[in-house]
């Protein structure tokens, strides 16, 4: 299978060994002593594609707002709004995980993402000890150092 991350392709070589065992008629606990992974591991690698089952699937329940992030990152929102907009959207996993999936979206999709934002295209700082209204922009000490290590991006 294509595109495995090396855990994942080191998953599916031990779910093909414990599927190997079995057919051979060792038992659980025999395959746990070979391999050295727990009986519940392996009660869970007995059957099915190994393909399907070295793939992690913590992104799994992101795939359903791909396309939302994506917008929310070309309309300009951070990282950390667009991980806030997923949990009003009914996101349940860890805000790691969200930012994680974030990271590879902007990663595949070669998306600009802001590293700190104005008053004028989001509330960012105004969550942030920040911009008080149109009238005034503040940047925080974290955008500040964002914006001079970072060149600005």
């Amino acid at each position: 299978m294509d595109n495995l991350s090396e855990a994942e392709e080191k998953r599916r070589q031990l779910i093909i060994k414990i599927q190997e065992y079995k057919k051979e008629g060792c038992s659980i606990s025999e395959i746990s002593r070979r391999t050295g992974k727990a009986r519940h591991t392996i009660s869970k690698y007995l059957e099915g594609n190994p393909d399907i089952l070295c793939c992690s699937n913590k992104a799994g329940m992101l795939d359903q707002f791909k396309d939302f992030i994506i917008k929310c990152l070309t309309d300009g929102m951070t990282q950390s709004k667009t991980s806030r907009q997923l949990t009003e959207k009914g996101y349940t996993g860890t805000d790691s995980n969200a930012r994680e999936y974030i990271r590879r979206i902007i990663k595949e999709y070669n998306i600009p993402v802001n590293k700190y934002c104005c008053s004028s295209n989001t509330e960012a700082l105004k969550n942030n000890s920040g911009s008080t209204g149109p009238d005034f922009d503040y940047i925080t000490g974290k955008g500040l150092f964002q914006h001079l290590w970072m060149n600005g991006h």
